[in-house]
């Protein structure tokens, strides 16, 4: 008797966290049960797949000989086996191999668990098998281990979007991708979606000619040299794309510009901060479907609350089943003004909200008006604190503790304990 097959993949599966998206690709399922129709149902659903189009075929190999005999074939094949039998459903994979073109990967669904099965599919070219009961877990990592990019290979974009205009979002994605960035001592790159209105360039104090703009609409072969142009660097980690803000324009932003973006800051940063404007567009939808984190900004009132409970449903439906999104309140305690608690944000959201920041006129009136940076203003303030703490989701344990031992007042403190020591 032959031994079975250990079919799970061999380092430990990685969580959708760690993942980029898949780059565009056309992936072709044949089925025969409802349960692998029900699989690639929800798989179509991750944000992961934003980019693959995946087409359903009821019928299993026969099926796909038919679709396939005069017509190219897709970049991915999956084809639910329609017999346990080694020598059947391997004729029948022979006899597709003249309707399939040579660079199609194929993965296999099926039932027989056994060593010899397994190495004469691999033999006849078939990239993954998978066994059955099949969910979409199941054939997202299949998919992963044959089309998805090397872990780690690909950068992690954040977008920071408020649940209305004012609420202090972009103020929080400038001065945490500032944090972050200084803290790992890692390339970082702050992009200000807002091409109005945009206020990057006010906050790090720098004039803005050219910036998300020209990057946006630069066709894919002048994106690299446009990218560099277009950029300014904060300090030696962070470096930032504005805009200038012009209104003698509008823009139609198209969702295979944003597309082209986010593939291409993926290759080129290990980690993008994205300021997106309280827009709700075809282009914004996408973006947060994409995006390997959402940061939802509102304030402690009625509006906030309505638009923060609306956005929340609708990244549920466009992120079933991803991170959820961190909720931050800011300005809290505002003088004689009645607000919302934050238990009770938290109820009405259903979801916990576990940061806020607290009102601090006199701070962040000078970052606004004297291009200044938080930390340099305030560097003991709770407002200060509930950045860096918020910054913290997007840091390494170890990096910012890293970063605390390499504070000035850690140093002084250690040379003062020496210098007891000596004495």
């Amino acid at each position: 008797m032959s031994e079975p097959v250990q079919l799970s993949t061999p380092r430990a599966r990685a969580s959708e966290k760690e993942r980029a998206p898949f780059s565009h690709a056309s992936v072709a399922v044949f089925f025969t049960t409802p349960a692998v129709e029900t699989a690639f149902d929800e798989l179509s659903q991750n944000r992961l797949c934003v980019r693959l189009r995946i087409e359903k075929h009821e019928g299993g190999i026969a099926k796909a000989i038919d679709t396939y005999r005069d017509s190219a074939t897709p970049n991915v094949l999956v084809l639910e086996m329609t017999s346990d039998n080694p020598t059947v459903a391997l004729a029948e994979l022979d006899a597709l191999a003249d309707a399939c073109d040579p660079n199609t990967k194929v993965m296999v669904l099926g039932r027989n668990n056994d060593v010899g099965f397994y190495r004469a599919l691999i033999s006849r070219g078939v990239r993954e098998y998978v066994l059955i009961p099949l969910d979409a877990s199941k054939a997202l990592d299949g998919l992963y281990r044959m089309i998805g990019p090397e872990q780690g290979s690909r950068g992690r974009c954040v977008a920071f979007i408020g649940a209305q205009g004012g609420v202090g979002s972009s103020m929080l994605a400038h001065h945490v991708s500032l944090h972050v960035a200084d803290t790992l001592k890692s390339p970082t790159l702050l992009i200000d979606l807002d091409l109005a209105f945009g206020t990057a360039g006010l906050t790090f104090d720098r004039s803005v000619n050219k910036g998300s703009v020209e990057l946006l609409f630069a066709t894919k072969r002048e994106l690299g040299d446009i990218f560099e142009r277009v950029q300014f660097q904060v300090n030696t980690h962070l470096n930032v794309i504005g805009t200038s803000g012009s209104l003698f324009r509008t823009f139609d932003i198209e969702q295979r510009m944003i597309d082209t973006l986010l593939q291409h800051v993926r290759s080129e940063y290990p980690l993008t901060f994205l300021d997106v404007p309280h827009n709700w567009t075809q282009w914004v939808r996408f973006l947060l479907a994409d995006v390997d984190d959402v940061v939802l900004t509102m304030t402690p009132d009625i509006p906030s609350l309505k638009n923060a409970k609306a956005i929340l449903g609708a990244l549920n439906e466009i992120r079933p089943n991803s991170t959820p999104p961190t909720i931050v309140v800011n300005k809290m305690g505002v003088p004689k003004r009645q607000e919302i608690s934050i238990s009770d944000i938290a109820n009405h959201l259903s979801v916990p909200v576990t940061h806020s920041i607290p009102f601090a006129a006199e701070s962040f009136g000078k970052c606004v008006n004297e291009g200044n940076i938080l930390f340099a203003i305030s560097p003991k303030g709770k407002e200060t604190a509930a950045v860096i703490n918020i910054a913290k989701l997007f840091l390494p344990a170890r990096a910012e503790e890293a970063h605390h031992n390499g504070s000035p007042l850690v140093h002084l403190l250690q040379s003062l304990l020496k210098l007891k020591k000596v004495t």
